[in-house]
């Protein structure tokens, strides 16, 4: 296991020789992250050693979903959310056009973004390039878990020195399968993407650099990966909040912002939406939207002559909301959009569909009345503050999850 940078910690955190699997530790009245580092990176590991295990396992099943299964313990609890949805589908398509399922990967370079604990749910992010199951982590660059200069690690924060006086060791409530050695930390950098839209892509010099959402959903539930989005072109991560305990959470309805976190995800699905709106002018472009825009016109052009109506909405989904302080006051932002494709088709006409997800999660290439098409993206917005610029998307994981009609 590389030795993993943790963003804004007060001082080294050791490991604590056990970590039990479900416990909970009584809370004290100081700041302190929602896991340790060591934690974190057990999280990880239990992580990467869960996601190879399921996919043999959905696999075996035929590429029908075994959410909910305990064989082996836990499984389903680590690899969840949009995720879980996106993989899932994915592998229902590999499986009935009898091609490649999806490689289970791990980072290499991992770095973690701690945020305060708080209320639960409760998060983490860890960032680095995706990298095949069992290769070496290992890294090179300055010896302390930072990637090369054209890999560089994503937005992590080196915990500032005047911070070292106070350890918060507390961690509420955390929860880990595995305990792991002591972290370091290293010095504050940031990645710049040049890659594609979505996951999964490549640059000339490697992979795309990605953000991993942990996330438990309560006491009783061990943390997940919960998403997993890469960066858009061109742009990185922006610097935390540097603070005593971890990153300070933003509250989804907090103001003083462009936009409120759940705000700002809603404006974004509506524009994803409507390609503009009352408040598309507090929005920077990015190619995301060009991409749907782009795939939208593509639709209602292929289908016009056999379509009597097609709609395509997006919707924030509630209360799945992330939002952690930026050092400029302002807030990263991530969360998940669901796009429901609808095509009704005329009477007498039928829409015949040449292979692909949309023939493969429907079990048909043919369709007579209605096509609906379910889709996942989640991004990650950088909201600045009230008056001082322009939300920005960061990053996304997209990916179809459904197909329905007859």
């Amino acid at each position: 296991m590389a030795v993993l940078g943790v963003a804004v910690l007060a001082g080294t955190l050791t490991g604590c020789g056990t970590v039990p699997v479900r416990s909970a530790v009584t809370p004290v009245d100081v700041a302190h992250p929602v896991v340790e580092l060591d934690q974190a990176a057990g999280v990880l590991r239990a992580v990467d050693e869960a996601m190879p295990q399921l996919i043999a396992r959905d696999v075996a099943s035929g590429g029908e979903s075994t959410q909910g299964s305990q064989e082996p313990p836990f499984l389903d609890e680590r690899i969840t959310g949009p995720y879980r949805e996106i993989l899932e589908a994915r592998i229902v398509a590999a499986t009935a056009e009898h091609k490649p399922v999806p490689a289970a990967t791990g980072l290499a370079g991992p770095r973690v973004i701690l945020p305060h604990a708080g209320p639960w749910p409760r998060f983490f992010l860890i960032a680095g390039t995706p990298r095949p199951l069992g290769a070496s982590t290992s890294t090179t660059a300055n010896g302390d878990g930072a990637l090369p200069a054209a890999n560089a690690v994503l937005g992590a924060i080196a915990p500032k020195a005047a911070a070292a006086t106070s350890k918060a060791k507390a961690t509420a409530s955390s929860k880990t399968s595995a305990s792991a050695g002591t972290g370091a930390s290293g010095p504050a950098s940031s990645a710049t993407a040049t890659g594609g839209v979505g996951t999964g892509a490549r640059t000339s010099s490697g992979p795309v650099p990605v953000v991993r959402v942990m996330l438990a959903p309560d006491l009783h539930h061990l943390y997940g990966l919960w998403a997993e989005l890469a960066l858009l072109p061109g742009v990185s991560l922006p610097p935390m909040d540097p603070s005593v305990g971890g990153v300070p959470t933003v509250a989804a309805n907090a103001s003083g912002l462009v936009e409120s976190p759940q705000d700002a995800l809603a404006g974004y699905a509506g524009l994803l939406d409507a390609g503009a709106g009352p408040k598309s002018q507090e929005y920077a472009p990015d190619p995301l939207r060009a991409k749907v825009l782009k795939e939208s016109i593509s639709t209602r052009l292929s289908v016009a002559p056999v379509a009597s109506d097609v709609t395509n909405t997006f919707a924030a989904v509630p209360k799945e909301v992330w939002a952690l302080r930026t050092k400029d006051g302002g807030a990263l932002v991530i969360g998940a959009i669901r796009e429901t494709l609808v095509i009704t088709l005329r009477s007498g006409q039928s829409l015949k569909v040449a292979g692909g997800d949309l023939a493969a999660l429907s079990g048909r290439d043919r369709f007579t009345h209605q096509l609906i098409r379910t889709s996942l993206q989640v991004v990650a917005l950088q909201v600045p503050p009230a008056g001082r610029g322009l939300i920005t998307a960061l990053a996304v994981q997209r990916g179809d999850v459904a197909v329905a009609g007859g």
